[in-house]
């Protein structure tokens, strides 16, 4: 019986130790609608990163973890410096619906 809570208290320590974050637990999800050819670039910029951060860096980002927050920051705040008109033009450039009213 002792060896059992012993062994039970090591992996209690060692789980503590890691300390893992469980984005998909403790984060809020969020679901976007996107056109095929801006989720083929988000798709094509997270490999790129993959790729580059294991070649330069020896480290992989997680697409939940670390690229999502990243892209939706520098996201929200290049929108956040956008007056009405910027934003409309990126909304066009985009080639995305824009109906009146």
């Amino acid at each position: 019986m002792e060896v059992v809570e012993s062994a039970k208290t090591d992996k209690q320590a060692e789980s503590d130790e890691t300390d893992e974050l469980n984005v998909k637990e403790e984060w809020t999800g969020r679901y976007m609608y996107i056109p095929p050819s801006i989720n083929k670039r988000f798709d094509d910029e997270f490999d790129r990163l993959v790729y580059e951060c294991g070649r330069d860096l020896e480290w992989k980002p997680k697409k939940n973890k670390h690229y999502y927050p990243v892209v939706a920051i520098h996201g929200i705040n290049a929108v956040a410096e956008m007056d009405p008109d910027e934003f409309r033009n990126v909304v066009v450039d985009l080639e995305l619906p824009i109906e009146s009213g």
